[in-house]
């Protein structure tokens, strides 16, 4: 069985990193549970400070992208209220934060600039992955077929069973009835077919299968806990060469 990603102990933690990404040379990574311990947030950021300016979303669920340019100033421990953040920047690393939702990494072929995006099921409904890469490409002048992008873990079609409040938000093919009569939700494929729609090439674009409410010695899960007990700590770099 091939293996589409890898565990690296970095920043005392660690990290599961995503081949397709390391075929291109991304520098990224997922925090995940150590010895499936509770990820310690505060720690991993201040180890992980010492190597770069990190920038903190307060994530709220919405479709806001922050540009961190040359003017931006609000590095941890402060955060900045958005869903999404991209950079050109090879001074900084950005984070956003999940336990169920989708971690997209998003990057130039030529990895001059890069972005994170949070997608749960509202910014999914808002289409904010085709939003993301529209904001992306006019910022940065890059065409949509030169992108690469990854999803990362999040929780599968199977174990996501939302109502129908949330279910009549999407189009038919990414929900289905279940025995109880909810429905569950497609969240994978939604957001891969939003960086088809917004220009991306298939072979450009990497869905990890890894399911977070599966995978409790590696992942939090706010289905599988019943609450917050900790966030994945999806990160990325513009590469220094």
């Amino acid at each position: 069985m091939v293996k589409y990603w890898q565990l690296a102990e970095k920043y005392g933690c660690d990290v599961l990193e995503l081949n397709f990404l390391n075929e291109f040379g991304l520098s990224h990574g997922l925090v995940i549970k150590k010895g499936g311990q509770d990820i310690a947030e505060d720690q991993a950021y201040r180890v992980m400070s010492r190597r770069r300016r990190i920038v903190l979303p307060t994530q709220v669920h919405g479709c806001g992208i922050c540009r961190v340019d040359s003017m931006f100033d609000k590095f941890y421990p402060d955060r900045v209220e958005a869903d999404g953040l991209m950079t050109d920047r090879n001074d900084v690393m950005l984070t956003i934060h999940t336990a169920d939702c989708l971690p997209l990494f998003l990057a130039s072929s030529d990895r001059s600039c890069v972005a994170l995006v949070h997608a749960g099921w509202k910014g999914t409904a808002e289409k904010f992955a085709a939003r993301a890469v529209e904001a992306f490409c006019g910022e940065y002048g890059v065409n949509p077929r030169e992108l690469v992008a990854a999803i990362g873990p999040g929780i599968e079609t199977g174990c996501y069973q939302v109502g129908p409040e949330v279910a009549e938000q999407f189009p038919a093919e990414y929900v289905r009835p279940d025995a109880s009569g909810r429905w569950l939700l497609d969240l994978r494929n939604a957001n891969r077919d939003q960086l088809l729609a917004a220009g991306m090439k298939p072979c450009n674009i990497y869905v990890s299968d890894l399911c977070t409410r599966c995978h409790s010695e590696m992942f939090h899960s706010y289905r599988r806990e019943g609450k917050l007990k900790g966030k994945m700590i999806a990160f990325m770099e513009v590469p220094d060469d």
